[in-house]
């Protein structure tokens, strides 16, 4: 997947992406840790890659009204950009992935994903 992405000229790590899609997809900011239940890292893990998403410009960060010291994260009109750039490549890659099992494996990957994410909610 990193290789797809890094020949598409992506702006963006896989783990980079992960977080834009859940801001794009969200349509509304977003704390980091409501970002690190969304992906599955840490607090420490959100900020790093925040941090570097900051940096590109590609989300941005803003303090809520009501708690000064909570910030929120949003993805901002180039990221979303990013996003929907990236995400044709993304999808092929899968699909080309997806072509290496069988149905059968595919319907047991479901399965094992649906009850790790249930056993998580």
């Amino acid at each position: 997947m990193s290789a797809a992405l890094k020949k598409a000229g992506a702006l963006v790590t896989i783990e980079q992406l992960a977080v834009l899609d859940i801001l794009v997809s969200n349509e509304k900011p977003m704390t980091m840790s409501e970002l690190s239940l969304g992906v599955f890292k840490v607090n420490a893990n959100i900020t790093r890659i925040v941090d570097k998403l900051e940096q590109k410009e590609l989300v941005e960060r803003f303090a809520r009204k009501s708690d000064r010291r909570s910030l929120k994260v949003m993805a901002t009109k180039k990221g979303e950009l990013e996003f929907h750039r990236m995400l044709p490549i993304i999808m092929q890659t899968q699909r080309e992935y997806g072509k290496t099992i069988t149905d059968e494996e595919k319907k047991e990957l479901l399965r094992i994903v649906k009850k790790i994410i249930d056993a998580n909610t």
